[in-house]
């Protein structure tokens, strides 16, 4: 398969972030422009690769040779930044071996290119940008970075459904003691005195980022696997409560952990909400090739590309990108948002595990990052681990400080 010149033509406008090319960088083995980029046999024949094949800079690129050729103020490059940038950003790895999941179905760091090479914390897309502008001598654009403050949904409360409030006793009075029991008893005086409705805190955290985008991805699923659980009902008083708290912030859509693979589930149960923002359950992405089921169900917009079990860039950018069909080489019409810090992933023992000071300084280094490249820093923070993980409420408060 060959990469379709509609989508190198793309690539390269991203690697040029703004500015107008007009014919000042080509791809293709000889050309009048500025800058040409010799497209390496990728371009004709895809193909794995688990090292990079040259380095220009100290930066190191996938595909093709460290070589720069200049005549007068034209270069000629081998190194195939267009191909690399493609291979990452498309998520080739994944698309080449999907076997390679963890027992949620999520390709997993360690076999990614950027994971396995220990690049994941150096978003090499957006190096190619600072290359590629040096080579045209021009400063690199800049833009204004956004920041999205998203939460997760996964129920809105603990003890206020029969289920939850027969179990939260059973827990207290076999583990926790009456003072326990005091808590979900007093949960059924009105929403705001279960501990899992924080949302108060979160909208005056939230609103003290001057221009954040606030997103709160709400679960639309009735299903019986454990991992989709708890329920919560969109007709219900409590769910009523939430959104009128909310309101003004932007509803995205929570894909259920069963409707990963089933396209027609995602239709039917975004219909509810009609969202346009979407975050996968448990970061269960679909694969690659798969993506355009997102775009059929209304989505416009994803924010679930991260690697659960760490931080990292996982497209080798900070910035928002095309969505890429690895399997044709085409675009789809979705915008991915790379996700930055995920709450979870800095404190549970089969993730990083970090104390509270480790994960201070990871949350420092990527939001540092992403500013140094002028991308979109994307937190999540779900509503319950504010509660559940001990140091979180005191970290999330710290990071939005940072911002």
């Amino acid at each position: 398969m060959k990469l379709p010149e509609a989508t190198t033509s793309r690539i390269i406008d991203f690697l040029l972030g703004g500015a107008e090319n007009n014919g000042l960088v080509s791809y293709a083995t000889e050309s009048d422009s500025k800058v040409t980029i010799v497209p390496s046999r990728f371009r004709d024949e895809q193909y794995e690769v688990t090292q990079a094949e040259c380095e220009i800079e100290g930066i190191p690129v996938l595909f093709g040779e460290d070589r720069i050729e200049r005549r007068g103020s034209k270069v000629t490059v081998y190194a195939d930044i267009v191909a690399s940038a493609y291979y990452l950003l498309s998520r080739y790895d994944e698309y080449l071996h999907p076997e390679r999941r963890d027992v949620h179905g999520r390709f997993m760091a360690k076999y990614s290119f950027l994971g396995s090479n220990h690049l994941l914390m150096r978003p090499i897309v957006d190096e190619y940008r600072e290359l590629l502008c040096r080579w045209l001598d021009i400063e690199v654009p800049r833009r204004k970075n956004r920041i999205y403050l998203t939460h997760d949904v996964d129920t809105i409360t603990h003890y206020r459904r029969p289920r939850g409030f027969v179990g939260g006793c059973a827990r207290s009075l076999f583990t926790n003691g009456w003072e326990k029991i005091g808590d979900v008893l007093k949960s059924l005086k009105g929403v705001e005195y279960d501990p899992a409705y924080t949302f108060p805190y979160f909208m005056e955290e939230d609103h003290r980022v001057k221009d954040a985008h606030i997103i709160y991805f709400l679960k639309t699923a009735k299903t019986n696997v454990r991992y989709d659980l708890p329920f919560y009902s969109l007709k219900s008083k409590d769910y009523a409560k939430l959104t009128n708290l909310i309101r003004g912030s932007e509803i995205g859509y929570h894909s259920a952990y069963t409707s990963y693979d089933r396209p027609s589930q995602m239709i039917s149960h975004n219909a509810g909400i009609g969202a346009a923002a979407h975050r996968s359950h448990f970061l269960r992405i679909l694969p690659p090739e798969k993506m355009q089921c997102y775009v059929n169900a209304g989505i416009t917009d994803d924010y679930s590309l991260a690697y659960a079990e760490t931080v990292g860039f996982r497209l080798g950018t900070t910035r928002p990108c095309p969505a890429i069909n690895p399997a044709t080489g085409e675009m789809i019409n979705l915008t991915l948002h790379p996700l930055t810090i995920m709450d979870c992933t800095l404190s549970e023992e089969h993730y990083m595990n970090l104390n509270r000071e480790e994960a201070t300084e990871i949350c420092r280094q990527a939001i540092a990052t992403v500013r140094r490249y002028d991308g979109d820093v994307c937190l999540l923070w779900h509503n319950t681990t504010i509660n559940d993980r001990e140091y979180h409420r005191e970290l999330y408060h710290e990071v939005l400080s940072m911002l």
